[in-house]
């Protein structure tokens, strides 16, 4: 097996309205991730993981979550950055400002590029 550098995802999740649900969210990222790993990374998505043990709604649970995503930032070699208009979320900030911190690139995508992304065989 060939060594694979992570590549963090940095993509809001909690829904933003009837037209922004969480489940759209999760769906931009396995598409990002999925663009990621065909790039020859780890896509690192703590996101898409962390909701499975951790409560998003719950103050504690989140900060833990964001503090976890943190951790395993300054793990990775770059960030892939996703925003539907462009605009960081809170947590999405938090991220970006760690991830200038370290020296990693940035790399902004689009919505046409999620588009044309193939997503995940098993969604």
């Amino acid at each position: 097996m060939s060594h694979r550098p992570w590549a963090y995802i940095c993509s809001p999740y909690a829904a933003q309205g009837p037209d922004r649900p969480v489940s759209l969210h999760v769906a931009w990222a396995q598409r990002i991730a999925r663009l990621v790993y065909r790039e020859g990374f780890w896509p690192i998505v703590p996101h898409l993981y962390a909701p499975q043990f951790l409560d998003d709604t719950q103050p504690s649970d989140r900060i833990t979550g964001l503090l976890w995503g943190l951790d395993l930032l300054a793990h990775c070699t770059r960030l892939y950055a996703f925003s539907p208009d462009g605009h960081a979320s809170t947590g999405m900030a938090g991220e970006l400002q760690r991830a200038q911190e370290l020296g990693l690139p940035i790399f902004w995508l689009d919505l046409e590029t999620l588009d044309h992304a193939d997503p995940p065989s098993n969604s």
